[in-house]
């Protein structure tokens, strides 16, 4: 089994940050909108301060919850390799 080369690895996890930031930004961004269109000023602060604290205390859900979820089967065949394995029976 072949590893990752850290260099990639390192690059991922950079660009999953960028990401994460930039998704929250927007989230913080729509609602300071949101906050400043209903009640101005004091909106955009109530705004933020409620959107930063749902972000802190939401659950943090398992990246098994889809599989958990929907059951995934093996299609005809068993076909799906090395991943098919990992997934129909990890």
């Amino acid at each position: 089994m072949t590893r990752l080369d850290p260099a990639i690895l390192a690059r991922h996890h950079r660009r999953n940050r960028l990401q994460t930031i930039g998704v929250l930004a927007g989230i913080g961004a729509w609602m300071a909108l949101v906050g400043w269109l209903l009640a101005g000023v004091p909106g955009v602060v109530w705004a933020l301060a409620g959107t930063g604290l749902l972000l802190l205390i939401q659950p943090v859900r398992s990246p098994l919850h889809p599989h958990r979820v929907h059951h995934p089967q093996p299609g005809a065949g068993g076909g799906g390799g090395v991943v098919g394995r990992g997934v129909f029976n990890g």
